[in-house]
């Protein structure tokens, strides 16, 4: 059986903090040479640690226990033309590092969605069909605590984004 053991084992051997960071810093620097952009992106991140989706982690408060595993996800900003005020900010969990990625380590469960197929037929069976788009579905899933050093990723401390501090993705 898999443990959190396990993947600490594979996971804390390698130096994901050094990679997320180098990411961070490379992309910023393509970021802040479009001040429109860069605004929605402080925007956007700043509405995250508002909602609590983000907490930062101070220093001294950084240790990992040994058994448990630690990861930090480099964050990777996408630009959509269709919707220039709202990029996303995804955290790029099948990036690799000393052969390791996080996504190899997360334990896949049953196929639980539904055929097309099936659900354009069960459309027939009633006199309304509703359907809905849950906003932010992702952020409200709160990440179990001995889970949450996997989901770390690094920011900035300051305005002009100089300052890098280390952060934990809450949801």
């Amino acid at each position: 059986a898999e443990t959190r053991e396990k993947a600490a084992e594979r996971l804390n051997k390698v130096d994901s903090k050094s990679h997320a960071l180098s990411r961070l810093k490379k992309s910023m620097a393509k970021i802040k040479k479009d001040k429109e952009f860069y605004g929605y992106v402080k925007n956007q991140m700043k509405a995250s640690f508002e909602a609590g989706h983000v907490k930062v982690i101070e220093q001294g408060q950084d240790d990992v226990p040994e058994n448990e595993p630690s990861w930090f996800l480099p964050l990777h900003i996408v630009f959509q033309p269709e919707k220039p005020t709202k990029p996303r900010i995804c955290h790029d969990g099948k990036s690799k590092v000393g052969g390791r990625c996080l996504n190899d380590e997360l334990l896949t469960g049953a196929d639980l969605l539904n055929r097309l197929t099936g659900v354009i037929f069960r459309f027939r069976l009633g006199e309304v069909t509703v359907s809905a788009d849950v906003k932010g579905f992702f952020h409200q899933v709160y990440v179990d605590e001995k889970d949450v050093r996997v989901f770390r990723f690094w920011w900035f401390a300051d305005e002009d984004c100089t300052i890098p501090c280390m952060c934990e993705l809450r949801v």
